[in-house]
């Protein structure tokens, strides 16, 4: 008797911990939006099209870009379809304006979405940033 209820014990521990582990694959699911970058340069600068969450579990690629272009170039960065900017992209876009002007390159920032103009607007950084709305701003 006490064999068996040893082994129903054992399976409700099993299936709680297929539920936690289900639960954290929804959880993670959930914080890592895809992120889409796509890149296009010509003579004057860089222009990347950023689209969906700039977060601890995207932000990666989007540094790669941004380091390795500012290097080369001035970059727009259209940011009108960023659903989310958290600390680790704002942390990026700051160090790569320093990075760039000591080069002699900009980061511009075309038509934010709204949670990037309040993300930007938090930070108390806002003059850091030329925002623009066409190519014909870039100077």
């Amino acid at each position: 008797m006490m064999h068996t209820c040893t082994v129903k014990v054992l399976k409700v521990s099993y299936y709680c911990r297929e539920i936690i582990r289900i639960e954290e694959i929804i959880r993670r699911s959930k914080c890592m939006e895809n992120l889409l970058i796509t890149e296009k340069i010509n003579d004057s600068f860089a222009l990347l099209t950023v689209s969906g969450s700039i977060n601890s579990y995207t932000y990666h690629e989007f540094e790669r870009k941004v380091y390795d272009l500012i290097k080369e170039h001035s970059i727009v960065l259209d940011l009108s379809r960023v659903t989310n900017l958290s600390s680790s992209g704002l942390g990026i876009l700051m160090a790569a304006s320093e990075d760039g002007a000591e080069l002699g390159h900009t980061i511009y920032i075309m038509n934010p979405s709204e949670v990037v103009n309040l993300a930007i607007a938090s930070t108390g950084f806002a003059e850091a940033f030329p925002i623009i709305h066409s190519f014909d701003e870039i100077k």
